[in-house]
């Protein structure tokens, strides 16, 4: 929010950013110009400006403290005070205010100011004194204390946001303009005032983050990879483990920092408070503050793991970062937030964006409960989203401009009306409207991960430079643009976004594109230009060749081992899918077709080929350790017939599939669908078929 501050001749162009913690951290009220080092919303206490003391660590006594800020004017430093003091003994300020300024037009206001003023001090020092008899009566303790002390900030939140429910937005914005004209200079009512229509949720930065990753065996050292990222001028880093070193390293930097809780503590530190405490204790305690660590983030993914293991995670998860949050809360720690990354999987509909809603295995039992905990710390959901899987899977249907920002066209949502012209915006809509069917319509978004990957296998279209380039950039454009875009559902909301990854990790399984998202080579060279500040407009880059894959492979693909390929790995790959069975290996028995040549990387490849060709339907890839690589020239000998996979018509298939879905989810809106007519003749007919059922 952006406010004209005039002190005689002199006008500062400042940002307020108003930051609501719970009840047991800060909400700091801070003005700040805008080459003053910029604190995110998530950091809670600053670290380089004086920090404006607690709103609400002492509710019970006061909602407003007195705030005094150094400021620079015309070349001159002049203290600003800004006497927002609503004292339990002095709630008259605010009061004698309005009535000036709007006499008798807004008495109605002001008596719902004093309404509230009464609620907000008499209603929560009684919750307090009453919550704490009930607590000494009771003996609560442990997990049980926390959820009694959870649902008591929820209600003090609550009560903190009755003003804005008394006072709409349109009204408060009224009163400050009517206030800043009247005055001829932001006095104390307009700042109380920008307070409110700033009190709903935490006003969050939309700096650009990268994702450090080391699944690698060839990357730089922690030293020099930090100091590539401050090179960038990345203003966060999210961190996959907890390494001394580069938690070290940091310390030196402005780098705010995000640190992920492995998914094998979680189980132990849901059922025992003293794991969690270990944990805190030896990983955040050693470095907080001065390595500026923003988020704890418990598990990656966890919803995913489809699995006994896995469920149990499932319902350990938000246990697990209730305890974080306690013991941060023993080390006094308040400006750490906890979160956990998911992936899109947890939504069992994203389109339309207005259907989104969650998987039914894990709505009730884990999201619900999630989402309280969030709403009552003030914390973000944390999502990691991919546009490039759901074109990938269906690259005739959606658009690759549409996947890639460049806006050619737009799908309006029939349900909502919302205009989408972008799949990052859809993709994240579809989660806002699931939260908002569970009661949760504004808890704040966190991209954890997102990017594009610049290369991978033959059977993965549009992975190449060209595109990786021009989805980051124009996401780092659309993330960084001032006042925030946000999205149709939440225009104007900033969202802090991580960029998925630093490097190229040779060492990550999977897919080809899995080895492929880096923004550097390994040696640390860009492998295309980028400008994490977004002050760089996307036309200024240098252009790059044209790419030559975005459509899907028509043809046959083999899987063979890669050359350079160590024998020594290569047989204990081979004994590895032959003892799958299947007769994956039948073909090189002695005397059988494939025997000759006897050579441990001819055999290995055919054994690789025909491993991926039987299993890659049940989740196979051609990567076998990094010992194996696609190739689209048949490595066939003689006799010997490699197996191969066909794709083309694979995705026909699957595109038919996939069309006649898309409609039955549409056909409920009465919308009517119009197929292009470069569509392949089996879909027209297919679908025209399905639109004459009864």
């Amino acid at each position: 929010m952006v406010s004209n501050i005039t002190k005689g001749k002199h006008t500062v162009q400042g940002d307020i950013d108003v930051i609501e913690g719970s009840a047991y951290n800060t909400i700091e009220l801070r003005l700040k110009e805008k080459e003053d080092v910029r604190e995110d919303a998530e950091g809670g206490i600053l670290d380089r400006l004086t920090p404006v003391k607690s709103l609400l660590r002492n509710r019970h006594k006061r909602c407003l403290k007195k705030v005094s800020y150094e400021r620079g004017v015309g070349g001159r430093m002049e203290k600003w005070e800004v006497k927002t003091t609503i004292q339990k003994e002095k709630v008259d300020t605010v009061d004698e205010q309005v009535a000036y300024i709007l006499k008798e037009k807004l008495k109605g206001i002001q008596k719902k100011l004093k309404v509230w003023n009464k609620e907000c001090f008499e209603d929560l020092d009684s919750q307090t004194k009453s919550a704490k008899e009930k607590i000494q009566q009771l003996d609560i303790k442990g997990e049980e204390s926390g959820l009694f002390e959870e649902e008591l900030e929820r209600e003090a939140k609550h009560n903190l946001h009755r003003l804005v429910r008394f006072i709409t937005a349109p009204v408060a914005r009224q009163l400050l303009v009517t206030s800043t004209k009247v005055g001829g200079e932001m006095g104390p009512l307009a700042m109380f005032l920008v307070y409110l229509l700033s009190l709903s949720r935490v006003k969050a930065s939309s700096n650009i983050g990268v994702n450090y990753g080391q699944l690698g065996n060839n990357l730089p050292s922690p030293y020099r990879s930090i100091e590539l990222l401050t090179t960038m001028k990345a203003s966060r880093v999210k961190l996959y483990n907890v390494d001394p070193e580069i938690l070290e390293l940091l310390s030196t930097t402005k780098l705010k920092v995000s640190i992920m809780i492995p998914n094998q503590e979680i189980s132990g530190m849901a059922a025992n408070q003293s794991i969690a405490d270990e944990w805190v204790r030896n990983n955040v305690a050693p470095y907080y503050p001065k390595t500026m660590i923003r988020f704890l983030l418990v598990g990656n993914e966890v919803l995913s793991y489809n699995s006994e293991q896995g469920h149990q995670m499932w319902h350990d998860l938000v246990p697990a970062m209730r305890s974080i949050k306690r013991s941060l809360k023993a080390h006094n720690i308040s400006g750490i937030k906890i979160g956990t990354p998911l992936a899109m999987d947890v939504l069992q509909s994203t389109f339309p964006p207005s259907g989104g809603t969650f998987r039914s295995d894990i709505r009730d039992s884990v999201i619900a409960p999630m989402l309280k905990f969030l709403d009552i710390t003030n914390s973000f959901f944390f999502i990691d989203v991919y546009p490039y899987f759901p074109w990938s899977q269906d690259p005739y249907n959606i658009s690759l401009d549409f996947a890639l920002f460049r806006g050619s066209f737009a799908i309006t949502d029939p349900v909502s009306g919302l205009v989408y012209t972008n799949l990052l915006d859809q993709m994240l809509d579809s989660l806002i409207f699931a939260m908002s069917k569970l009661g949760y319509p504004n808890i704040n978004l966190v991209i954890s991960e997102t990017g594009w990957p610049n290369s991978g296998d033959i059977e993965e279209p549009a992975a190449n430079i060209f595109n990786a380039a021009t989805y980051n950039r124009n996401l780092i454009h659309k993330m960084t643009t001032k006042p925030p875009i946000g999205t149709p559902a939440r225009p104007g909301v900033a969202i802090p976004t991580f960029i998925f990854s630093l490097f190229d990790e040779n060492q990550k399984p999977g897919p080809g594109t899995e080895r492929h998202w880096g923004l550097l080579h390994p040696d640390g060279t860009p492998i295309y230009d980028i400008d994490l500040t977004g002050k760089e407009s996307v036309t200024d880059f240098a252009s790059l060749p044209a790419p030559t894959n975005n459509m899907p492979y028509k043809g046959k693909v083999w899987c063979v081992a890669a050359n350079g390929a160590s024998k020594t790995e290569l047989e204990a790959a081979m004994s590895y899918s032959c003892n799958e069975g299947n007769m994956t290996c039948d073909a090189l028995e002695p005397g059988r077709e494939c025997y000759e040549p006897v050579s441990i990387h001819d055999h290995a490849s055919y054994v690789f080929s025909s491993y991926w060709a039987k299993f890659r339907s049940k989740g196979a890839t051609c990567y076998f350790d990094g010992l194996a690589q696609q190739t689209a020239k048949d490595p066939s000998q003689a006799n010997c017939k490699y197996p191969s996979k066909s794709l083309w018509k694979k995705e026909k298939n699957r595109s038919a599939e996939k069309i006649i879905s898309l409609i039955k989810s549409l056909n409920k809106y009465n919308v009517t669908i119009s197929l292009r007519k470069s569509q392949e003749r089996c879909k027209i007919n297919t679908a025209r078929n399905y639109l004459h059922e009864p």
